[in-house]
């Protein structure tokens, strides 16, 4: 799902710490998570930690290891903004909410 080659038909990020347009924003994947026991909660949460080896309990996204699919993504949102089919302003709104990273602008306009 989250391969990108010359047959590729459809693409799905499907990892949620690598999607593109995520990259650098803290990781909120957690919060659509199903609910554990408690126990099981708390061990989540000390790996969480172990992770972010200890400076910080907050986790971020990363890049995605294919830096195809990111130049990918934001050509295809540049289309978009081109075409009026997406604006700036509900990209801000996303940028503002943490659903969109906030170096999108610069990405698109260096396109």
């Amino acid at each position: 799902m989250d391969t990108l080659t010359d047959r590729t038909r459809l693409l799905h990020n499907t990892e949620l710490t690598t999607q593109p347009w995520k990259t650098g924003l803290p990781a909120d994947y957690n919060e659509h998570a199903p609910r554990w026991p408690p126990q099981v909660e708390r061990l989540r949460r000390i790996a969480r930690r172990l992770v972010s080896r200890g400076t910080d309990s907050t986790l971020f996204h990363r890049p995605h290891p294919d830096p195809r699919q990111e130049r990918l993504f934001f050509a295809l949102l540049k289309e978009c903004l081109d075409q009026g089919i997406i604006t700036r302003g509900s990209l801000r709104r996303a940028m503002r909410r943490n659903y969109l990273r906030k170096d999108t602008f610069a990405l698109v306009d260096a396109l």
